[in-house]
């Protein structure tokens, strides 16, 4: 816990919805590794009708279907570039997601899914590292 204090992945997401108000809503998903909380932020938006700010306040998010007695909680593998995240009954696709995730993740190929690193490397246009794989199989 005490080597990931500090330390926040961050990601892009849009909000998933049919409803024409919820249209370009552009989010930004924090994953606190120290403690395996997420925050949620939207950035105000010119013109867009919206105020933004907080979504989100700091909470480890179940994932949907899972048990009340014994959830499943989201982790970091599961923010692949195009993954579906739903945080109480909102949904989100993930766009995009910052350099530091990258390298977070190269870091670490034996923690997370090979697609989940490919896809942040399609996305910065970068092949694996030298010497390094993609990732763990799943």
């Amino acid at each position: 816990m005490l080597e990931n204090d500090g330390k926040i992945l961050r990601f892009a997401a849009v909000m998933d919805s049919q409803k024409p108000e919820d249209e370009n809503r552009k989010f930004i998903i924090s994953y606190r590794l120290a403690d395996d909380m997420m925050t949620i932020f939207e950035p105000p938006q010119r013109n867009a009708g919206i105020l933004g700010g907080k979504f989100l306040e700091r909470t480890r998010v179940p994932k949907p279907g899972s048990s009340p007695n014994s959830p499943q909680f989201y982790g970091p593998q599961d923010f692949a570039i195009g993954a579906k995240v739903e945080v109480f009954k909102h949904k989100f696709i993930i766009t995009d997601a910052d350099e530091y995730v990258l390298k977070y993740m190269e870091a670490r190929v034996d923690e997370f899914p090979a697609e989940t690193i490919e896809s942040l490397r399609k996305k910065h246009r970068k092949g694996p590292p030298e010497g390094g794989s993609g990732g763990r199989q799943t």
